[in-house]
């Protein structure tokens, strides 16, 4: 998958993309990133070590 075509799904709603793009730019920093989705709200977890 490309940036750009992961970045398009990002801004449409696409979870697996939004995760994706959120833990290559925090990984570098040990920062890993959990999204869920319960009713109509959005959780996201960083964890680091």
């Amino acid at each position: 998958m490309t940036a750009i075509n992961l970045l398009d799904q990002a801004k449409q709603g696409d979870t697996q993309a939004i995760v994706s793009l959120m833990n290559k730019a925090l990984e570098p920093k040990g920062i890993t990133v959990q999204i869920s989705i319960k009713d109509d709200s959005l959780t996201i977890t960083a964890e680091a070590k």
